[in-house]
């Protein structure tokens, strides 16, 4: 092995290193706080990782070849987070709605998502883009196991709100008519807290089983098939409609850009509606297997599309009644937007403060207290300044992905759009996204494939579809 080699393969480790921690990486280190913020892998490890590709960076005979427009969007979307997070620091200080520590711990995660992208674009620039995805082929394969433990024991992570019988308490108080402590028993978190944060993690990245290079033998893309039907089987069993939707439009906007052939139209199809036909008869043969062994008795949803048209209908008929969850959530972002302007004149309410000003009047407004979207997360509490500089910057970084696969066919920048089309609507699943660390991913992934010549000339020699 020569010193190229090495390096390569060093890098290599390090990309997987990195996918691993921004996606497992949640888990304390210790279980003791200092300056009121729990040290977990992921809030040391990219620090150290950033600190490290910074210093270097002069040093590393990285290729200079970049296209001065490329260079500008990477230095305007940093210029924008920069802007994002003082204006942040400011609000802190001035808003009078901000609970301290929650703005503190929201502007940690955009401050540590910053240095994610920047590895990214890095390790991009090393040729490291299709080991990247690699990685997220394989946490994806690792939460979807983790997630079907939990659906056919009951048993959850740490991290996840079920893991806590306080909380399944206080629902059953909440809600004393169902039988919360088991329906909610037997659905999936993964490594997440939530089954939404799980489920929208699940749609945004599952177009990466679609990407294949020459060297993909026919068993593994069989697997990549099989992991989309099992999160197809995912997203129904934890009724994430939402993240159904992103999925389905994502890999329409695939095969479509990809200008797929009939025969993959098919195949996909297959492995995402497969669940809707022996999904329930699947789920049942497990349990009836795992009852009988442990005398237990496990309820899960019903594996059925039908329940998603059902849900969609009823929703859309009880908006005239000013009922159900789509009336919440709708007449939440109606009415954030409105004390927004009301109380901060468009400025924002402060890093943090959504929970805290929206969770004091929810009740009379019929709305919840928490934002339901990253979009409505960012306006009601940075304002519309804040708001356009982040929405602008991504828009363009989208039409750049459009205009470098429309001068050259690249499946990588092919998948990123997927990606990040699924991103758009599987962004209103969790109650809260900012706080999160997965979808810097994609803002890095993008960058990285526009950045540098490197990255896109290695992936367009070695990527194909499935013809």
């Amino acid at each position: 092995m020569n010193i190229n080699d090495f390096k390569t393969s060093k890098m290599t480790v390090v990309a997987f290193l990195l996918i691993g921690t921004i996606i497992f990486g949640n888990f304390a280190i210790v279980e003791k706080f200092f300056l009121g913020v729990v040290p977990t892998y992921y809030r040391v490890i990219i620090p150290i990782m950033f600190f490290l590709f910074f210093l270097k960076k002069n040093s590393s005979g990285l290729s200079k070849e970049k296209t001065t427009k490329s260079v500008d969007i990477v230095n305007v979307f940093y210029f924008v987070i920069v802007i994002w997070l003082i204006y942040g620091i400011i609000s802190l200080i001035l808003s009078p709605w901000t609970v301290f520590n929650d703005g503190l711990k929201e502007l940690m995660c955009i401050t540590l998502g910053l240095f994610s992208v920047y590895i990214i674009i890095e390790l991009c620039e090393r040729g490291q883009f299709k080991y990247m995805i690699v990685a997220l082929k394989i946490t994806i394969c690792i939460s979807l196991i983790i997630g079907y433990i939990e659906v056919f024991t009951g048993v959850h992570l740490s991290t996840s709100m079920l893991s806590d019988p306080m909380y399944l308490e206080r629902l059953q108080q909440l809600y004393p008519q169902r039988n919360y402590s088991e329906s909610f028993k037997y659905i999936a978190t993964g490594f997440f807290y939530n089954p939404n944060d799980y489920c929208a993690f699940l749609s945004i990245f599952a177009p990466v089983l679609l990407y294949f290079d020459n060297f993909s033998s026919a068993v593994l893309k069989f697997m990549n098939y099989f992991s989309l039907a099992l999160i197809s089987m995912m997203l129904l069993i934890d009724d994430a409609i939402i993240c159904i939707i992103a999925l389905i439009i994502s890999l329409l906007f695939y095969l479509i850009f990809d200008k797929a052939p009939i025969k993959r139209w098919v195949i996909i199809a297959v492995a995402f509606f497969s669940p809707r036909v022996i999904g329930n008869s699947v789920i049942w043969f497990i349990t009836s297997i795992i009852n009988k062994v442990t005398g237990n008795t496990i309820v899960i949803h019903d594996v059925d599309m039908s329940n998603v048209e059902l849900a969609v209908a009823v929703q859309t008929e009880n908006m005239a009644q000013e009922t159900g969850s789509l009336f919440l959530r709708i007449n939440t972002y109606v009415e954030s937007i409105k004390e927004m302007f009301l109380n901060s004149k468009g400025l924002g309410l402060g890093a943090g403060s959504f929970s805290n000003f929206f969770g004091q009047i929810s009740e009379d407004k019929n709305m919840m207290s928490n934002p339901h979207s990253l979009w409505i997360e960012i306006l009601a509490q940075y304002g519309i300044i804040i708001f356009s500089m982040v929405v602008i910057v991504l828009i363009v970084i989208f039409i750049r992905l459009v205009l470098e696969n429309k001068k050259h066919k690249n499946n990588g920048v092919i998948l990123v759009m997927a990606m990040g089309i699924s991103f758009i609507f599987a962004s209103f699943a969790p109650s809260s996204f900012l706080k999160g660390t997965y979808y810097w991913i994609l803002f890095g992934l993008a960058l990285g494939l526009l950045s540098s010549t490197n990255c896109t000339n290695s992936i367009r020699g070695v990527i194909k579809s499935e013809k």
